[in-house]
């Protein structure tokens, strides 16, 4: 994987002072890019927030401003692998979020022009099945942060970067099946970087979203009632809880996701490993709701 210091990520372009694990070409969701500086702010503005306030590692200090589109780095620390997670991980989804995007706390993987998007609590297994795709011929779009717009009436997901970050036996099992590169996290992590190319990574400006699923341990059922609004609205990132105007602008993005697509409940298994029966189980079971 050749890390790079101009790319994209999350449908925007990004310019940066220290080289990250970006996509190629540059988005269109801003007229701008976003920015990944080294060093400090000169003057703080509203809005901006420490990193670690955001709950970046502490070995990693920094400033997360969304009035510059940026995100300014202090101190890196000694682990690539924990900076490179702070800041695709949970600087640049603030800085999205912030600005006025729907962010949601999912993985992504489209085949054939749709994609499926896995919502859940952390360890719930949203990256899980999401590489069990990859063994069906899906590409990845989004390990743990998803960008959706809506167009026309469909909502689109938007890609996020070419990395995963998977628990170390997975991540073992999975660069071995699809001969990809892996690199630690941090010593003390028990997940590492999984790095996809071009046959797992799906570099389309968007593709249209099929459904959503929300992962627990109940049997495959379209969710109804208010079940779907309260599964979207605990996985959206909101850097403004507290604002009324943010609420608003929040609860409305919810709202229109719930009556735009059909929102699934799905079990994963407590064993699950990546392979080729996995992958294809959770297939079916799409398939079997019609959402394909």
């Amino acid at each position: 994987m050749a890390l790079a210091q101009r790319g994209a990520a999350f449908g925007s372009s990004v310019a940066s002072d220290l080289p990250l694990p970006l996509g190629r070409g540059g988005g269109k969701s801003l007229c701008e890019p976003l920015w990944v500086r080294r060093g400090r702010a000169d003057r703080l503005l509203s809005g901006d927030r420490r990193l670690r306030r955001l709950g970046g590692p502490s070995g990693v200090v920094g400033m997360v401003s969304p009035r510059r589109r940026t995100v300014w780095i202090e101190r890196a620390g000694p682990h690539p692998g924990a900076m490179w997670g702070a800041v695709m991980g949970i600087s640049l989804p603030h800085l999205l979020s912030a600005a006025g995007s729907m962010v949601l706390r999912a993985s992504c993987a489209s085949k054939d022009d749709r994609a499926v998007a896995f919502l859940g609590p952390r360890r719930a297994g949203k990256s899980s099945i999401t590489a069990a795709l990859l063994t069906e011929g899906w590409r990845v779009m989004a390990d743990d942060a998803l960008l959706v717009r809506a167009s026309g009436g469909s909502i689109h997901a938007q890609p996020s970067f070419p990395a995963m970050r998977l628990w170390a036996p997975l991540a073992v099992s999975l660069a071995s099946t699809l001969g990809l590169e892996r690199a630690p996290i941090h010593p003390a992590a028990d997940k590492e970087w999984v790095f996809l190319n071009e046959q797992q990574w799906s570099d389309r400006a968007e593709v249209q979203l099929a459904c959503l699923c929300v992962l627990d341990d109940g049997r495959l059922a379209q969710l109804r009632g208010t079940d779907p609004m309260r599964a979207i609205l605990a996985a959206t990132y909101d850097p403004e809880p507290r604002s009324p105007e943010r609420r608003r602008r929040w609860f409305q993005s919810a709202s229109q996701l719930a009556s735009s697509l059909p929102v699934l409940r799905m079990s994963v298994p407590a064993d699950y490993r990546p392979d080729f029966r996995f992958g294809g189980g959770i297939t079916r079971q799409l398939q079997a709701a019609k959402v394909l």
